[in-house]
């Protein structure tokens, strides 16, 4: 009884943390997230293959460990970003920390401008999703995107491809400034 727990329950559970903690949580993975689904979609399968070749062949078997193991991905990711995460000290609605679904459902209906209200209630500093911090100040523009900035993109300009993406938009420019 107890190693069946452990094996459907307690394993994929610890799996799950332990592949947000080894993986996911190092890098931004959203450009692999393509491969990602498909890898996890292959283990499910080879999960069903398994389970068909065993002699107890209920979903249940099969799909209990697979849901516990998502479940510790997300709780890992929901308390590292809530708790842990470096923005968590500025100020916003709290399960905006955990995902940018919020943001998806205000633009459903081109209520994208509702985020402005935030800036009443939390202050020119506002954490508008995991990794975003909003700024509703007219000398945050200039700071972060005038001219004599150094920062660079975001990883989402790269979705572009090798051809428009920043790093080759900016090798283009660069190497056409020092040739004159």
């Amino acid at each position: 009884m107890i190693y069946q727990i452990a094996t459907t329950v307690i394993a994929p559970f610890c799996a799950g943390v332990a592949a947000h903690l080894g993986f996911f949580g190092r890098s931004e993975q959203h450009l692999n997230a393509p491969a990602i689904i498909i890898a996890h979609g292959l283990v499910f399968a080879l999960l069903v293959v398994k389970q068909l070749t065993s002699t107890l062949t209920t979903w249940y078997g099969l799909a209990l460990p697979f849901l516990v193991y998502l479940c510790g991905l997300l709780v890992s990711i929901a308390v590292y970003r809530i708790f842990f995460h470096r923005l968590r000290a500025f100020p916003g609605p709290r399960l905006v920390a955990v995902s940018k679904l919020w943001h998806v459902w205000l633009c459903r209906n081109s209520q994208n401008h509702l985020v402005l209200h935030s800036w009443r209630k939390y202050g020119t500093f506002v954490r508008t999703g995991p990794s975003e911090i909003t700024i509703f100040h007219p000398a945050g523009l200039e700071f972060l995107d005038g001219p004599n900035n150094r920062n660079g993109r975001s990883d989402w300009y790269e979705t572009l491809g090798e051809r428009f993406g920043t790093k080759q938009c900016h090798y283009l420019l660069s190497s056409s400034i020092t040739r004159n």
